[in-house]
């Protein structure tokens, strides 16, 4: 049965995780900014030294190109490895209709079966009592019916 301490330490590991991912992210995103500041510097200096050699061009939009596939690379590994530790994260969650039955049904059965016992020992209490009250009213009428009698 989770308890409050486990359902919080869960969500310490989910905002732990979380976290991790998006430090992640944000260095991909800061090496792929500083590659593309390196590409463009390379690229303006090209431009300005250019000659007329059009492989330069192409050896450059090639190395533009390997530039981008790696950082879709490293985007599409985050995202799996985020999408993966939230889809564990969702698994070992605990949720309204399995929490009622592991943190409270033991619980309440218990106090049902006291007060059920409670009310068993007042029923028997109020037909000992009601039976006893029937007995002493029958045994004045029979003595005030002997009285007016004689």
């Amino acid at each position: 049965m989770p308890t409050d301490t486990q359902i919080s330490e869960a969500v310490k590991e989910a905002l732990k995780t979380i976290a991790d991912a998006a430090a992640s992210a944000t260095r991909v995103v800061a090496q792929a900014a500083a590659e593309a500041v390196r590409v463009r510097t390379n690229e303006s200096n090209f431009i300005k030294e250019r000659s007329n050699d059009s492989t330069s061009d192409h050896d450059s939009l090639i190395e533009l190109k390997v530039l981008v596939v790696g950082i879709k690379t490293d985007i599409k590994e985050l995202s799996d490895g985020t999408t993966q530790r939230i889809t564990l994260l969702e698994n070992n969650k605990l949720d309204v209709k399995s929490s009622y039955v592991s943190l409270y049904k033991t619980a309440i059965d218990d106090l049902q079966e006291n007060q059920n016992a409670r009310l068993k020992d007042v029923e028997t209490k109020i037909h000992l009592w009601s039976g006893g009250l029937l007995a002493l009213q029958f045994t004045t009428g029979l003595f005030l019916w002997y009285l007016s009698n004689n």
